[in-house]
């Protein structure tokens, strides 16, 4: 008898691509997730310290005009903290994103490898009945033979 093939190996190859595509883009969108993560943390790192400093400096007198200088440079900064917040946001919303287009394509490939393994198992339980048939032919025509002579 001929052994296993899977007809449908092509699709499973194409669909194991699909997958490792997907992984790709996921990996990626979590990395620019990651960086964006760093840059709100780091830019509200220096927003803690303008404040301090402002703080510091309102403490020490500072002159009307460097007041406003050092109030317009921390609201840009908390300008560029929320636009960094918007951009993690968007980042969040591309993993789990990403992450859905993984689940589909595992979903996808596991369907074709169930597929691939009911075949399989259908397979061998063909050749085991065949190969029972076989034994049991052999132990009939043996029984006939004994019995004639």
């Amino acid at each position: 008898m001929k052994s296993f093939k899977f007809t449908l190996q092509p699709i499973l190859t194409i669909r194991e691509r699909e997958e490792e595509k997907a992984l790709e883009l996921y990996s990626t969108k979590v990395r620019a997730k990651t960086q964006a993560e760093l840059r709100v943390y780091q830019t509200e790192e220096q927003l803690k310290n303008l404040r301090e400093e402002y703080n510091a400096a309102i403490g020490n007198a500072m002159a009307a005009g460097e007041i406003r200088q050092f109030t317009n440079y921390i609201a840009k900064i908390t300008d560029r903290k929320i636009s960094e917040e918007a951009a993690l946001k968007y980042s969040q919303n591309e993993v789990a994103n990403s992450l859905q287009l993984v689940m589909k394509a595992r979903q996808r490939k596991e369907a074709i490898l169930n597929l691939k393994l009911k075949e399989d198992q259908k397979y061998r339980e063909t050749v085991l009945n065949l190969e029972q048939k076989f034994i049991d032919e052999l132990v009939t025509t043996r029984a006939a033979r004994a019995a004639a002579a």
